[in-house]
């Protein structure tokens, strides 16, 4: 259409994307289409223009063109612009279609244009063709890696819809294995085919043991060849961007940014930028909306099997420390901001040389730290891993410490766990008792947000006795800390209350105020819950003026949000209110998600207490969002709780008992004995609305045994329901 409309110019379509992703294969298919619309016919060529070795010259590209339209060889002149000149004369008033695959860049593409209407040109290349879109107005097309559907699809067309239905699993496994790269699939689809009794669960074996590596899929057919296919790719670029793209295959996480890869290659941001720009071009690498460069799983692969190749580990070993160094003083200058020195454990960080410090990034504000670890976690995850079993065992360790507070206010539980636990590993290989008690300790804390109360106690006790085999009497107030988080949220609030109270001595005695801010709040709650509200708000009170004093905004709004949930008992609903909104404040500020879902679900029950049920659904539903994206089964239950009272108060009986059923199933899973409790007084209450108080009666009694047993004074109110 375009070729009809267009009557001065040639329409060019130019096809982009990565070593196998199917270039050549959508071009000429499509070529196969459109064929009755160009009546002379079609010129197609391979330019191999990444082989150095074999890349076709414009001039025999031109000459085999003039060859295939009847063009005597004593006609071709040897010179390049004259050549093209009678083979755009040739063309001149035909119509023809002109495939230039894999083209190395506009110059080797420009002398084989067609100069008059009537023509099309198709060009397939890695390189995104800038130079073709600026002078001649060429059309790009992105051609990205399948979508599952597509490859799956692509799988049952060689192997059988049935075999491939048989045994999804597998089939989703070799396609991920594949990294859905089109040519690697259509590999190991070749395989398959010519072995019909093989399953395809041991063909996902074969890739699962074969590594990252690409050994897996060679065939020794050089042009359907993965290693030889990105090597043609890689032989064209610079020495610089060579070694830029061996040291990437180096890097443990997903993605890298720019700031990072300067640290890995040990060169200025001007050779940075054109050494990626290179690589981008190349198709060797991409680029995120987020400008952070990454590229799939079997160009990692090749380029580390480059790197292993031609440098020596040596190299590596100094490239991946300046790296880690990089990432842990800007983790340490970003949890800063969020957490100043003195109110949480942060080790001091040098060079791996012990020379000068390295010095993090220069945050503005809390929100851009929030967001430099959000999109730097899963590196710092994968650093963390790569670390503790690589031989850098101290840095697993640091890492770990400076990101604890990060990682269980933020509310990535997950990864929290994975961290710590390859820090504790970490930790007993340096042989150093103090570092392996902080590793069980923030393991505990991480478990305990986790729901995994036995693991999170068992932890958190060890690490006590061992901070006092060492005589760190900080290191036992502060363990006692989290047990008594953990005894509270298994609604044992005698035994929660005895060892914060214990806690609490010992960061007197040590003149620690912020020691003394988080037993506080943390001890408010227990009294909270046991009803003891004048109690829980001087405990509060007290934390919020130390919170203050030592400048720690997460801790002075959690002692707010908590203040204000005790006023909301009291009936002092402005106060709440108050108190409450400031701590929703400062938790978005700070990014911390878990703080921001407390503070909307505490918010949510002073609306229902005060029958603005509409206001209360909306502080729920986005409270119950938060905590699940976080994994927070205790949080998660709060909320389901709170939505089941307020669609009760509401009249919406079915719904009331829907959510106080999920919340019965989640404390199930994490053990909250005082939201079980709570779950099975609102399904008596919804049972009683619906006319069944058989039912209810039940449910009632397992709620006031809980209750009594945790000596909570929501028993005295659940009796008098039995009693009516």
């Amino acid at each position: 259409a375009a070729a009809t409309e267009q009557p001065t110019g040639v329409p060019i379509a130019a096809i982009w994307g990565t070593a196998g992703v199917g270039k050549t294969a959508l071009a000429v298919h499509w070529a196969h289409r459109v064929a009755h619309h160009f009546p002379d016919g079609q010129l197609y060529v391979n330019l191999r223009g990444f082989d150095a070795e074999s890349a076709v010259d414009p001039v025999r590209a031109i000459q085999g063109f003039l060859e295939a339209l009847d063009v005597t060889p004593a006609r071709m002149p040897a010179d390049v612009t004259a050549l093209s000149a009678l083979y755009r004369s040739v063309l001149a008033g035909r119509r023809m279609l002109v495939v230039l695959d894999n083209a190395r860049d506009a110059g080797q593409v420009r002398p084989l244009l067609p100069g008059a209407p009537g023509c099309v040109v198709l060009v397939t290349s890695r390189d995104q063709m800038l130079g073709l879109v600026a002078a001649e107005g060429a059309q790009v097309v992105l051609l990205d890696l399948l979508p599952v559907g597509d490859a799956r699809t692509l799988l049952a067309r060689r192997l059988g819809a049935a075999r491939v239905e048989a045994e999804l699993d597998a089939v989703d496994e070799i396609i991920e294995r594949c990294a859905r790269l089109p040519l690697a699939l259509a590999i190991v689809a070749s395989r398959a085919a010519t072995s019909p009794r093989m399953r395809l669960d041991v063909l996902a074996d074969h890739l699962r043991r074969a590594g990252p590596g690409l050994s897996a899929m060679s065939t020794g057919d050089v042009p359907v060849d993965v290693r030889v296919a990105f090597s043609w790719s890689y032989r064209q670029l610079t020495p610089g961007a060579a070694r830029l793209f061996r040291l990437l295959g180096l890097h443990p996480g997903p993605h890298v940014s720019t700031v990072a890869v300067m640290s890995l290659a040990g060169i200025a941001a001007d050779e940075v930028d054109a050494f990626l720009d290179e690589l981008v071009g190349a198709q060797l690498l991409s680029e995120d909306p987020d400008g952070r460069y990454l590229f799939h799983d079997l160009l990692r692969a090749y380029a580390a099997e480059q790197a292993h190749a031609v440098d020596t580990p040596e190299q590596h070993r100094a490239a991946l420390t300046r790296l880690f160094d990089r990432y842990l003083a800007d983790a340490v200058a970003a949890t800063e901001l969020l957490a100043p020195t003195g109110t949480q454990i942060r080790p001091p960080h040098r060079a791996a040389d012990g020379s000068t410090p390295v010095k993090g990034m220069p945050f503005t504000d809390a929100v851009c730290a929030v967001r430099w670890l959000d999109l730097e976690r899963p590196n710092l995850v994968a650093v963390c891993r790569y670390v503790a079993t690589r031989g850098w065992p101290d840095y697993a360790v640091r890492i770990a410490a400076t990101l604890w507070r990060y990682l269980n206010r933020g509310g990535h539980y997950a990864d929290a766990v994975t961290i710590h636990t390859d820090a504790l590993h970490a930790a007993r290989l340096t042989g150093d008792a103090r570092t392996e008690a902080d590793a069980m300790n923030y393991l505990g804390t991480a478990h305990s947000r986790h729901g995994r109360y036995r693991e999170a106690a068992d932890l958190l006790l060890r690490a006590h006795d061992a901070f006092g085999a060492i005589g760190d009497r900080t290191g036992e107030a502060r363990t006692l800390t989290n047990l008594g988080v953990v005894y509270g949220r298994q609604g044992r609030y005698v035994q929660a209350a005895e060892v914060l109270g214990q806690a609490l001595v010992r960061f007197r005695e040590l003149d620690h105020p912020h020691g003394q801010a988080l037993v506080l709040t943390n001890l408010g709650t227990v009294h909270e819950r046991l009803g003891r509200y004048e109690e829980a708000v001087e405990q509060h009170g007290a934390s919020l003026c130390l919170a203050r004093t030592v400048g720690d905004r997460i801790c002075e709004a959690h002692a707010l949000n908590s203040l204000g949930l005790v006023y909301a008992k009291q009936g002092r609903y402005n106060e709440a209110s108050e108190q409450l909104q400031a701590s929703l404040a400062y938790c978005r500020e700070m990014g911390d998600r878990v703080g921001v879902a407390d503070a909307l679900t505490n918010l949510g029950l002073v609306d229902m207490w005060r029958s603005r049920l509409p206001d209360a659904l909306g502080q729920f539903q986005q409270a119950l969002g938060l905590f699940r994206g976080a994994g927070d089964g205790y949080g998660e239950a709060r909320v389901l709780n709170g939505l089941g009272e307020a669609m009760r108060i509401a009249g919406r009986t079915a719904a009331a008992r829907a959510h106080h059923e999920a919340a019965l199933a989640v404390t199930i899973g994490t053990g909250d004995q005082h939201e079980e409790a709570r779950a099975l007084a609102g399904l008596g209450d919804a049972l009683v609305a619906a006319g069944d108080p058989a039912a209810a009666r039940d449910h009632w009694r397992r709620a006031v045994g809980i209750y009594a047993c945790l000596q909570a004074p929501e028993a005295d109110a659940v009796r008098g329901r039995l009693a009516d």
